[in-house]
């Protein structure tokens, strides 16, 4: 018989194929978004800022570094999907030298978790967000130092995860909410006339 452990990981081995035939699938796709939104200014910019999930991670400081973002994308490891590595790309910006930000992400089964290798950002003189102030929150850009290796260090995992599966894969719809929202105005019941 079966045990419960033995289930699971049954389930979650077929999970993982589904995924990864998920992928065989979505790959073309996301190469021909990659193409078209190359083309459509401050995409991911707007993107980033329709997503509810992400937006607790940045603060004010950060939206103008985000601002210069010009792409977001995911590559998974060919062996071992549960392994990513996230990019962001930029344009040339007051904040940072670097053009393009790279973090992977590893599965850890010992820390039940994604690990990561801290990575360096070229800040120019004086504009280093993630440098601690008196009254400045914890930078988006902190998650570029997240390793996961510590106890509570959860904050780095979530943020890759929300970029994976929220944000990356459902960026055409976020956008488009985005759009909307910026162009239909907020309806107020108190100037229709039919409150009582």
């Amino acid at each position: 018989m079966l045990t419960i452990d033995e289930l699971v990981k049954e389930q979650n081995d077929a999970e993982e194929r589904i995924f990864e035939y998920s992928l065989t699938l979505l790959k073309p796709i996301y190469e021909k978004r990659r193409v078209l939104v190359s083309t459509i200014p401050s995409f991911w910019t707007a993107v980033l800022e329709a997503s509810e999930l992400l937006a607790e991670y940045i603060t004010y400081e950060d939206t103008e570094a985000i601002d210069s973002l010009r792409e977001v994308h995911i590559d998974w490891d060919t062996d071992n999907v549960k392994n990513f590595t996230i990019s962001l790309g930029f344009d040339e910006n007051p904040y940072f030298e670097s053009t393009v930000l790279k973090k992977s992400f590893e599965y850890n089964s010992e820390f039940q978790r994604h690990t990561s290798q801290k990575v360096d950002i070229l800040w120019k003189q004086g504009k280093d967000l993630t440098k601690p102030r008196p009254g400045r929150d914890t930078s988006f850009f902190n998650w570029f130092a997240y390793e996961g290796k510590e106890e509570g260090d959860d904050d780095g995992a979530e943020i890759a995860q929300i970029i994976r599966d929220d944000l990356y894969p459902h960026a055409l719809e976020l956008y488009r909410n985005a759009q909307q929202d910026a162009i239909e105005p907020e309806y107020d019941i108190s100037e229709s006339g039919d409150e009582k």
